[in-house]
């Protein structure tokens, strides 16, 4: 805890028993999860101290705080997280292939959105999810098919069932809704103590929560392959991404972030078309084209 930018807050008393605010700020690079948040009290004759720093007279507390990305998705708290060995080992669907990473004391939430799947709208597939050392324990996945920032919808639950033994491997079947909303959106896993299941933003005892990212498609295709007559360019000097290619004035613009989040929109006037990335995190993000025949989308990296 003693990075850059991890003390948020220092005081001293003047009295005995006095109250004192305690007023700070997250810092913008903190990334979504679970953190522990450390208080100190020390005779001010040490000042100044690190955290973990042994000293003769004082207290320490732990407190655990979930930080959630501003207008983002809905973070569980877990108060014991994975100590007791309750954990997602693993997650498999078609390109995702993200296995074994879990293990008694790790993270209570792990952010996985940079692993990405293609899912074709009417077909059948199978999730897998890798349970922990602990059993019985209820494990649930969903998808947030109509991208309006939730997984409350009933069909957003692709699948859930409990582990009947450590490691054990639980395979979900599904079929993608004709209705799902074309391009990226998220995916989450999550892990809770006993045959119980909770719902996609309930807090728990002990669990895991895990999100990733699939791109809906069509077979007339919003991937990659379909979309030969316009690119993207990322141009950090003009702080843009660009759009080029033929025949796109009055094509419907969306920017997508890497959680399925429109942060852009309008409509190409006339190409090249620029679109201000100003104020926007480095991260994968997607622009989809809406035109008369069709949809279409590309994905780029944004560095600055």
């Amino acid at each position: 805890m003693d990075d850059a930018g991890e003390l948020l807050w220092t005081a001293d008393n003047t009295m005995a028993y006095e109250t004192l605010p305690l007023s700070f700020t997250i810092p913008a690079n903190c990334p979504p999860g679970q953190h522990l948040l450390r208080l100190r009290a020390f005779d001010i004759v040490w000042s100044p101290i690190t955290s973990c720093q042994n000293l003769y007279l004082g207290e320490v507390e732990d407190f655990l705080v979930t930080v959630e990305e501003n207008g983002g998705y809905c973070l569980p708290y877990l108060s014991y997280w994975t100590t007791d060995g309750d954990f997602i080992d693993g997650f498999q669907l078609g390109d995702i292939a993200n296995t074994p990473t879990g293990g008694s004391f790790g993270p209570a939430y792990s952010d996985y959105r940079n692993l990405s799947t293609e899912l074709e709208r009417g077909s059948a597939t199978n999730a897998y999810v890798i349970a922990g050392e602990y059993w019985p324990d209820a494990y649930a996945v969903y998808i947030d098919y109509n991208q309006d920032g939730t997984l409350d919808e009933s069909t957003e639950l692709i699948g859930s069932g409990s582990s009947t033994e450590g490691f054990d491997w639980l395979t979900y079947p599904f079929t993608v809704p004709m209705s799902a909303l074309l391009g990226p959106t998220l995916l989450r896993v999550r892990c809770s103590y006993g045959l119980a299941g909770v719902g996609p933003c309930d807090d728990a005892s002990f669990g895991e929560t895990e999100d990733y990212t699939v791109v809906i498609t069509t077979t007339t295709g919003i991937g990659d392959a379909a979309a030969h007559d316009w690119r993207v360019i990322a141009d950090p000097l003009a702080d843009a991404a660009r759009i080029e290619g033929a025949s796109l004035d009055g094509a419907r613009y969306e920017l997508l972030d890497a959680a399925g989040r429109t942060v852009r929109e309008g409509r190409i006037a006339a190409t090249p078309h620029r679109i201000g990335m100003a104020g926007l995190a480095d991260s994968a993000y997607t622009i989809r084209l809406t035109q008369a025949t069709g949809t279409t989308a590309k994905r780029f990296g944004w560095v600055r």
